[in-house]
């Protein structure tokens, strides 16, 4: 009967709850929240440092066709004008 006793007791308090494992468990999570929100931070930054920056794209394409997309999704195959867009795409 002592045995059985001791056994449900040690059962009773392996199944509790550790306090402290809920704190270190909360710990864990604020951190990798933290730093999840500053690799957010960095590649934000980063993508605005991109469209803010300086783009060496040619504004007339190299083989003197359309930079326009047709409905196909391919490049527009015309001729293109000094803004590198033939008459249908706005040349």
């Amino acid at each position: 009967m002592r045995n059985i006793l001791l056994i449900i007791i040690v059962s009773l308090l392996h199944s509790c709850d550790n306090p402290n494992g809920k704190v270190t468990e909360s710990k864990q999570l604020n951190e990798r929240i933290t730093r999840l929100e500053q690799k957010m931070d960095s590649l934000t930054h980063t993508s605005n440092t991109e469209v803010e920056g300086y783009s060496n794209k040619s504004t007339v394409s190299e083989d003197g066709h359309c930079q326009g997309i047709t409905k196909k999704g391919t490049q527009c195959k015309r001729k293109a004008k000094n803004n590198g867009y033939c008459w249908q795409h706005g040349g």
